[in-house]
């Protein structure tokens, strides 16, 4: 049996999970980084989308760590160049290298490929960065109620995972995220489940984040977003003194999430935040938006992105984490570059903060 232990919890691939004739355990630690608009898609399913997609990286933590970091980025919207054209340095490059440099650069090591399928050679330089992802597709638009869209949504997701099967840089597979209610109807449970285990039909080697975010129904990982941006009322939640008490918190403070989510039996699966910060930092002036009331200086940037992250670190529920977001998006200015990939801040402090170890 093939079974993936995140910091100890082991996610359970089942009694197929097989690769070849080995068997074991292999121990991810990740600490990532959220890749949004930038990258083009291999096929949208949805004409009308507008704005793009995410992209997530994820970065491994210290030994002595127990958790995971993430962080989102923005880039170019649908049907544009996966490279953004203006950026040269980031063209010199192809393929999006530069922006996995970047995200090393601030201390993560991979990403979340965020509502994208990137192209081949992107996941090949992955490969040989040692850049940890999540192979994912775009749904924004997908109307998760009607089993209609079931269909045609699979087939392209199936041809993906064909597609990139054999890229060791992906770590887990998430098909679907944040299946909001759609024209006030609920999602269709079996949508999702549907989704899950054609992914693991075809995939029982690595594991499956059903729905990101919400409303999950079926998962290998409790896979969550969090866009608290007060320090004490987000380390009540992570660091509060029992993972019972810290999930009870969680539910309270996000409520409309987890009123949905009861049918998940998740009190002893690894969590994973694939969602969080998202601090609002205008750089140029140009406008937009971030989450949470944005910091007035740098330092009460620093000093923001410095408590959130780590209580996450410290957190002995917390196996990974995903930071909202690398770059800045054409509506979205709560990245920790620009939109032209240029730093914001020291990135050698952002690294540090990003790389800490666990405090005893």
């Amino acid at each position: 049996i093939f079974d993936i232990a995140f910091q100890g919890r082991y996610v359970d691939l089942g009694a197929q999970g097989r690769l070849g004739n080995r068997q074991g355990h292999l121990t991810i630690n990740i600490v990532a980084v959220a890749l949004k608009h930038s990258m083009v898609t291999h096929r949208y399913h949805q004409d009308h989308v507008t704005g793009g997609s995410a992209v997530s990286a994820i970065v491994s933590l210290p030994a002595q760590s127990n958790s995971s970091a993430v962080i989102d980025t923005c880039g170019n919207r649908n049907g544009q160049s996966f490279i953004l054209p203006r950026h040269s340095r980031a063209a010199a490059f192809g393929a999006g290298i530069f922006d996995i440099y970047l995200s090393l650069d601030a201390g993560f090591n991979g990403a979340r490929l965020h509502q994208k399928v990137f192209e081949p050679r992107f996941l090949y330089h992955c490969d040989k960065l040692g850049y940890m992802v999540f192979g994912e597709a775009g749904n924004w638009g997908l109307d998760a109620s009607n089993m209609n869209q079931l269909t045609p949504f699979m087939l392209e997701w199936q041809r993906e995972i064909a597609r990139d099967f054999n890229h060791p840089s992906i770590i887990g597979w998430c098909p679907l995220n944040e299946t909001w209610d759609y024209d006030n109807r609920h999602q269709n449970d079996d949508f999702i489940r549907a989704m899950y285990y054609a992914t693991k039909t075809m995939d029982t080697t690595r594991p499956c984040v059903g729905t990101s975010g919400n409303y999950q129904v079926v998962s290998d990982i409790y896979d969550l977003h969090d866009y608290l941006q007060g320090k004490e009322e987000f380390e009540s939640i992570y660091l509060a003194p029992t993972q019972e008490e810290m999930l009870n918190h969680y539910d309270k403070k996000h409520e409309w999430v987890s009123k949905y989510q009861k049918s998940l039996d998740y009190k002893d699966m690894a969590l994973y935040l694939s969602e969080y910060g998202g601090i609002r930092w205008d750089t140029d002036g140009v406008g937009g938006w971030g989450y949470g009331d944005g910091p007035k200086t740098e330092e009460e940037f620093i000093d923001r992105y410095e408590y959130l992250t780590k209580a996450l670190i410290n957190s002995p529920y917390v196996c990974g984490f995903c930071y909202t977001q690398l770059y800045d998006v054409e509506q979205e200015v709560n990245g920790l570059y620009t939109y032209e990939r240029k730093p914001k801040f020291d990135m050698k402090k952002i690294k540090a903060i990003t790389q800490a170890r666990r405090e005893k």
